[in-house]
């Protein structure tokens, strides 16, 4: 690690008594490790930007239909994920809160 240089850490455990961990600098991305890892049985945790926008899964041909009645190209991508704007999150997969001191 250099110093003043922000890093993210990965860490994954196994079930048992194995577990590894690995620190990334700040050339990778934690959203993108975790979808090139997603048919690994791990969890990525990274911290990401409070101003990123990231894109939902396209919407099936039969969801696009039902939603435009007088038909039209379909999306190439989903609806937004704005960090910063709690109006484009949709419904919680999961909650986990902190108190802290800040």
């Amino acid at each position: 690690m250099v110093s003043g240089r922000p890093y993210s850490v990965v860490d994954a455990s196994e079930t048992g008594r194995t577990s590894w961990t690995a620190v990334l600098d700040t050339g990778y991305d934690a959203s993108r490790i975790a979808h090139l890892l997603d048919e690994l049985p791990v969890e990525i945790l990274g911290r990401l930007r409070s101003d990123r926008v990231t894109r939902r899964p396209t919407p099936s041909r039969e969801e696009f239909h039902l939603a435009n009645p007088k038909g039209g190209r379909p999306p190439k991508h989903g609806g937004e994920f704005v960090f910063g704007d709690p109006a484009t999150w949709g419904t919680e997969q999961a909650v986990t809160v902190t108190d802290t001191r800040l």
